[in-house]
């Protein structure tokens, strides 16, 4: 894809064995194949949870890295809302992101063989 960032530096832009990236110029986030559209923002925070996967990422770093501003209580709404809004977006790809409380998020994601069966359910 073009525009696509490289996410991990040894792996090529891929996660490993998961085939994951973003595409931040397009806005897309591909694994195994399958894309979906994301909001601007959205393709910034899954490129950030994507980056440090399997890592939890801090809500300060997540607020550094899609605004670059060090005043963590203006965004912190609208970060939750954007939590909110990637969560059902990503799922089909067996992507989910979860909290960890008192600290931010964590990408996690299922194993590929799960996400063609999720893909064979909604194409039927």
């Amino acid at each position: 894809m073009a525009g696509a960032r490289n996410i991990c530096p040894t792996c090529n832009g891929y996660i490993p064995d998961a085939d994951t990236r973003v595409d931040l110029a397009n806005n897309v986030l591909t694994r195994h194949g399958l894309h979906v559209q994301l909001q601007r923002t959205g393709a910034e925070i899954m490129s950030v949870l994507v980056g440090e996967f399997p890592k939890p990422v801090s809500r300060d770093r997540m607020i550094m890295a899609v605004w670059g501003i060090n005043e963590v209580a203006k965004p912190d709404t609208s970060l939750s809302t954007h939590m909110s809004r990637l969560r059902p977006t990503i799922e089909p790809l067996g992507m989910f992101i979860h909290t960890v409380w008192g600290f931010g998020w964590r990408l996690e994601q299922r194993p590929r063989d799960h996400v063609a069966d999720d893909e064979h359910k909604m194409r039927a």
